[in-house]
C-alpha cells in the first residue's frame, strides 16, 4: 500500500539502510549525506514523500516532486530485507495510478549509470533512457548519470 508520509525520520532510516552498500564507494551516494533535517526541510518546501507497506511493514520509500509535466521521483530506497521481492514495481504502479489520476502522463528519475542493476531494473519496467549526463560532485568526482522516462497508460488498472 502506498501512504504518503510527511515522517522524515522514518525517510531518513530507510533511505539510510538502502544506501549504506554504497557508503565505500568512490563515489558513495549523496543519500548517505541527508539529514532528518534536510529532508523535513524538503517536504516543507513542497517535496512529496511515499513509503509502502506490506503486509503492515513500511519496507520502501521515494521521494517526488511533481513538474509541470512529469512526475519525477529520486532516492527510491527498498530496505535490503525486502529486495527482490517485487516492491519496488509495486509501489512504481501505485504511484504512476495516483500520477494518472492528477493528470500526469510520464514519471522519470535519474540513475547512476555504473549501477547496472538499477539501470535493467527500470529497462525492465519499460523505462527509457532520454538524456545522459556527468554529474560532478563537490569533491570533484564525475557521475555519468542516466534521465530515464517512462509514458503512463491510460488504464488505471494497469498503468505500466
Amino acid at each position: 500500500m502506498l501512504i504518503e508520509t510527511q515522517d522524515a525520520a522514518l525517510l531518513h532510516h530507510i533511505m539510510q539502510q538502502a544506501f549504506a552498500e554504497y557508503r565505500h564507494d568512490a563515489s558513495p551516494s549523496s543519500a548517505l549525506d541527508e539529514s532528518i533535517d534536510s529532508i523535513k526541510l524538503e517536504l516543507h518546501n513542497g517535496m512529496r514523500a511515499f513509503v509502502w507497506q506490506h503486509q503492515q511493514q513500511t519496507v520502501a520509500m521515494v521521494k517526488t516532486q511533481w513538474r509541470q509535466d512529469v512526475l519525477y521521483f529520486a532516492r527510491l530506497a527498498v530496505l535490503p530485507s525486502f529486495r527482490g521481492q517485487g516492491h519496488v514495481k509495486h509501489l512504481l504502479a501505485a504511484l504512476a495510478k495516483l500520477a494518472l489520476t492528477h493528470g500526469y502522463t510520464a514519471m522519470e528519475c535519474k540513475v547512476r549509470a555504473e549501477v547496472s542493476r538499477n539501470v535493467a531494473l527500470y529497462q525492465g519496467l519499460g523505462f527509457v533512457c532520454v538524456a545522459s549526463e556527468t554529474v560532478h560532485k563537490e569533491n570533484g568526482t564525475a557521475v555519468p548519470t542516466l534521465t530515464m522516462r517512462k509514458a503512463l497508460r491510460e488504464s488505471m488498472n494497469n498503468p505500466f
